[in-house]
């Protein structure tokens, strides 16, 4: 395999590394800034042109607003709307039944047999833009109010966080409850994503709420903790432990517990979180996990945040095992000098655990590595060698060093390639004065300009002296012709 492949290779593994942990760490470059109030009030009076396109066109609009822009939806929803919430009722239930009447027509006249039961309902987006084209002749107030807010209603599903939904979901009451039967449709239209802010607002007193929640949960199939766990995206199931720790759900007690040893670092933090906020209301439970864990019950005078403490750290210690093992294999290849199955060895142990808490001690082996590549004239190696190490130095102890020899990289890439630049060495020698290649390096290039501007100069000479006796001969021309 050649050294160029083996480090598309390494790259290609170790780019995965960084995009986990930026993704676990929540960094990001996307970011939009979010829209204004006259902005949206702008996009609100367009759903209202005379033209049906023209008021889908502004319904896409702000349908397309990101989650930064929860805020000002929701403090448009919250605001006074002039029209009767009877009026709004009757234009989503009358359109509700046109369709309906509309589809029963369908089935009867292609011969299908019509079973009002399991008849199939508009999904959200298919009824929200049949309400957004049709203008009801008979209720045109209540029509005008009932788009706005379904169209903003729309808008915070489809942002899919569980407080955009949690603001759906708190819109039931409002309105004498116009929108709930919509609400509900639009809950189950979310599936899972909705999960967490329906568990947030199971003990709800607002009986518009309670009724949107219990129903919901109930068509979800997620009624019982166990059911609401059962969630293919780990981002929701956090979310859910989480809710169970703030309400202190005593019914979701054994559902927590059975993540607190989690392989996966972010929902194992949840669900322990999770447990500690359940106090004194979980020590029977937490004494439960401790024996089937160790064996034997715990001391009789330790309270649920110490019996915690406890087990927390045998299974942390358990599961690092392996990890502290292929860990002092890697320090020992380092020792020895064997950097290529030092790498290997480290790459490993990224791979099954990004945030691994000794990863601080692999970063004197790839600086070690990234010199040795640094000398052997492998660049795009040691540059990569030296970014691990960075982004592996937590505490930023070395942060000067790696910064130094990457600037180096950059100086002798740019020899490499035929185009020597100064400045990258000399940033390098700033930061690092006993950098003593980067002063070698720099000496060159310096001693390369001068050569460089020696033979330009010389060029200069010699062609002002061409064009001096050109010149001279002109003149001589002319004087002979005269």
């Amino acid at each position: 395999m050649s050294s160029r492949y083996r480090t598309r290779v390494l790259a290609s593994t170790l780019g995965a590394w960084l995009l986990v942990a930026q993704s676990a760490t929540g960094e990001s470059a996307d970011h939009e800034e979010a829209i204004g109030s006259n902005d949206l009030l702008r996009l609100c009076a367009a759903l209202h042109a005379e033209k049906p396109d023209d008021r889908w066109a502004a319904a896409q609009e702000i349908l397309g607003l990101g989650k930064e822009n929860l805020d000002v939806i929701s403090r448009r929803l919250a605001s006074q709307y002039t029209a009767k919430p009877e009026n709004m009722r009757l234009v989503l239930t009358g359109l509700r039944k046109k369709l309906k009447d509309a589809t029963i027509a369908d089935l009867q006249a292609r011969g299908k047999r019509v079973n009002l039961k399991d008849l199939p309902l508009d999904d959200p987006p298919s009824f929200l833009e049949k309400l957004v084209r049709r203008v009801d002749p008979n209720y045109p107030d209540g029509w005008r109010d009932a788009v706005e807010i379904m169209v903003l209603l729309n808008a915070l599903i489809a942002m899919g966080t569980t407080e955009s939904i949690g603001t759906v979901v708190d819109h039931a009451p409002r309105n004498e409850a116009a929108f709930r039967k919509e609400i509900y449709q639009l809950v189950i239209w979310a599936g899972p994503k909705a999960v967490p802010a329906l568990v947030r607002r199971q003990n709800s007193k607002d009986p518009d709420v309670a009724l949107v929640v219990s129903t919901a949960l109930a068509d979800m199939k997620m009624e019982r903790p166990g059911q609401q766990v059962q969630v293919k995206d780990h981002r929701i199931l956090i979310e859910v432990l989480t809710a169970f720790g703030e309400h202190k759900n005593i019914e979701a007690l054994d559902t927590v517990a059975a993540f607190m040893n989690s392989d996966m670092d972010q929902v194992r933090e949840a669900a322990r979180e999770a447990m500690k906020s359940y106090g004194k209301l979980g020590l029977w439970t937490m004494k439960k996990e401790y024996k089937e864990y160790v064996g034997e019950m715990p001391p009789a005078e330790w309270e649920a945040d110490r019996i915690a403490e406890e087990l927390f750290s045998r299974q942390d210690a358990d599961r690092m095992a392996p990890l502290d093992e292929k860990m002092q294999e890697g320090l020992s290849l380092a020792a020895a000098g064997d950097f290529e199955k030092m790498e290997k060895v480290y790459q490993e142990i990224l791979a099954r655990q990004p945030f691994f808490g000794r990863r601080a001690e692999m970063v004197s082996g790839y600086l070690a590595y990234g010199a040795k590549l640094t000398s052997t004239g492998d660049i795009d190696r040691a540059t990569l060698m030296y970014k691990v190490a960075q982004r592996l130095d937590v505490t930023g102890t070395h942060e000067r060093h790696i910064t130094a020899r990457l600037y180096l990289l950059e100086g002798l890439l740019a020899i490499e390639q035929g185009a020597p630049d100064a400045h990258p060495l000399r940033q390098a020698i700033e930061i690092d004065p006993d950098l003593e290649m980067a002063r070698d390096r720099l000496a060159e290039v310096e001693r390369l300009s001068h050569r460089h501007r020696i033979g330009r100069l010389r060029i200069l000479g010699a062609a002002g002296i061409g064009m001096a006796a050109l010149m001279v001969l002109a003149l001589l021309a002319i004087r002979k012709l005269r």
